[in-house]
């Protein structure tokens, strides 16, 4: 079987990072390799990877400090950083069950994909230990299947489109960069605009094999940003969706909310995104004071991710350009020459 790498990524958490590793040596697949990237000035991760002795696992201490979202972003490097075929992030505060790779590698190749997403159990961290919940990362908006880059989007306007802890992909086919580059500093946030860099099918599969630690602020050892800035961004984020599909991703948006009863939350999406502008009729208020909400939250709030969003803007521009460009126009023809019919002989 092809070679696995796991991007690890780690920042002060050395117990944490001891728990993410353990999780990689009870895989049932043998075949891989890790690098951990620690952005802590005080390497506390070195001392980790140094006590389990596995020689598949390199460290390797950022040389700058990065931050969450940078460290966690390198990960997605389009070539392989330990000479895989495969790669997937694992973040130190996560883990994986042993079948996590071999499950991975199994739907990719079944599938013919060359991404895949991977449903992940929910687990409340508390200082001393965690609790398994019923929930997980992605069950509620997707089944098992293969997903278009137009229906990835259309998750967006009613929560999730990917989630990169559930990631893994090839490094012979995957396509375009994951990379969402320096211009998003938050994790969260950049996790939402990855979405917007997927260009082909990915293949998704409902079984958890992997866990998201789900914990208090106050177990954080970052910065975050609150509800209304990600809301800001989220507006750039959806209004860019459509451009880049069209009509589609909101067809999709819709059909998805329907099957799951939630049509009025995608329709306070639509109006928070300016994508709507009609008032229902005995909501008219509501709907005025919330168009008015977003408005103030569009002037007033600084778009966190109108740098990056304006990248694929011009990137989309300039690849309209050149097809325009490659493709010769059509001459129209001249209205007051004669047509075929007008060229015909009249009888005498």
């Amino acid at each position: 079987m092809a070679l696995c790498e796991i991007r690890i990524s780690t920042y002060r958490r050395p117990r944490w990072l001891e728990r993410a590793i353990g999780s990689l040596l009870a895989q049932d697949l043998p075949d891989w390799r890790a690098v951990v990237f620690d952005d802590s000035p005080d390497r506390e991760g070195e001392q980790v990877v140094r006590n389990i002795a596995d020689k598949r696992i390199e460290y390797r201490p950022n040389p700058r400090n990065l931050g969450a979202a940078g460290n966690i972003d390198q990960c997605f490097q389009s070539g392989p950083v330990a000479g895989g075929a495969y790669a997937c992030i694992l973040e130190d505060d996560n883990w994986f069950y042993p079948g996590f790779l071999s499950s991975n590698v199994r739907a990719l190749t079944e599938s013919n994909c060359a991404i895949g997403l991977r449903n992940q159990s929910v687990w409340r961290q508390f200082v001393d230990r965690v609790e398994r919940t019923e929930e997980t990362t992605l069950g509620r908006y997707y089944s098992d299947g293969i997903y278009s880059p137009v229906q990835l989007c259309a998750r967006l306007f009613l929560g999730h489109g990917i989630s990169q802890g559930g990631l893994f992909w090839s490094l012979r086919s995957a396509g375009a960069s994951l990379m969402v580059g320096p211009k998003i500093s938050d994790p969260g946030l950049s996790e939402t605009c990855r979405t917007l860099l997927i260009t082909q099918p990915v293949v998704f599969r409902t079984e958890p094999q992997c866990a998201w630690a789900q914990m208090d602020e106050s177990l954080c050892v970052r910065t975050f940003n609150n509800t209304r800035v990600y809301g800001r961004a989220i507006q750039s984020i959806r209004r860019y969706a459509v451009r880049l599909h069209g009509r589609s991703v909101l067809a999709e948006a819709a059909r998805l909310a329907q099957s799951q009863q939630r049509q009025r939350e995608f329709r306070t999406n639509r109006l928070d995104s300016f994508l709507e502008f009609r008032a229902q009729k005995g909501r008219w208020w509501r709907d005025v004071a919330r168009m008015a909400k977003s408005a103030a939250k569009w002037i007033t709030v600084r778009d966190r991710a109108g740098a990056f969003i304006r990248d694929l803007e011009q990137a989309l521009d300039a690849q309209i350009a050149c097809s325009t460009v490659a493709t010769p126009a059509v001459p129209r023809p001249d209205p007051s020459a004669p047509g075929p019919v007008d060229a015909l002989p009249t009888a005498a």
